[in-house]
């Protein structure tokens, strides 16, 4: 097992900029393995809205169906890129532990539980909770993020090397997002904000993006990472 951090150390590195920019490369590594089959069958799904307008009708359904299929990329991503940087994380845990995607563990407070939010939309983080009412997680990655709906999905590769434009990406301990809705022993919708007392404290979480207090709300900004390709960003 990796040497273990103190978790002030572990926050400065999930937080760090490289950290964030590993997390996408390795999304993109194999986001088009989600899609490459339809297009390989047939010959009219050429780019991702292509492919949603194929399996679904509606809009909505749309960008769930393709969110759905980077939301897992994320958390793999996000637990590898724990792996590559040297930090001590565990999966998924059975039990008392609050709602979580993944785990780290550090040298002077123990197992932190992480749940991870992605979206596509630019008005927060909404999902499902698998809480069974034992509460959320304390601590999140969430991720909001622009794909380029227009790139032709690689046939012969699972890379999709710039299908993701934009992105805000943060690291928040002990919560400074206001959900709505509360946990139960069933599944749950949830939406995550930023309220605008908590934008200070929200500021210090964020590794790309910005963040900008509204009347009651924080809209969170995504960042063009155009600027960041051809770096070859890996693991310190």
């Amino acid at each position: 097992m990796n040497s273990l951090r103190t978790r002030s150390e572990t926050l400065q590195m999930l937080r760090s900029k490289e950290f964030a920019l590993h997390v996408i490369n390795l999304v993109e590594r194999t986001a088009a393995a989600h899609f490459a089959s339809a297009a390989l069958m047939d010959d009219t799904i050429v780019t991702i809205r292509d492919w949603a307008e194929a399996i679904e009708e509606q809009k909505r359904q749309q960008t769930s169906a393709v969110s759905v299929r980077f939301a897992y990329d994320f958390e793999f991503a996000l637990v590898r890129a724990c792996k590559d940087f040297g930090i001590a994380v565990l999966g998924k845990e059975e039990g008392d532990a609050p709602g979580h995607d993944f785990r780290v563990i550090t040298s002077d407070d123990g197992i932190i539980p992480f749940e991870v939010k992605t979206t596509q939309s630019a008005n927060g983080w909404t999902g499902s909770t698998h809480s069974e009412g034992k509460g959320k997680a304390e601590s999140y990655v969430l991720v909001s993020y622009e794909l380029d709906y227009e790139l032709p999905i690689p046939k012969n590769t699972f890379s999709f090397t710039n299908v993701i434009k934009a992105v805000h990406f943060s690291v928040l301990d002990e919560c400074a997002v206001a959900w709505n809705g509360e946990a139960t022993d069933n599944n749950s919708s949830t939406t995550g904000k930023i309220h605008v007392n908590s934008v200070d404290e929200y500021r210090k979480s964020i590794s790309l993006g910005s963040v900008e207090p509204k009347q009651k709300w924080c809209k969170c900004l995504r960042e063009d990472i155009t600027q960041y390709r051809g770096l070859e960003i890996e693991a310190a």
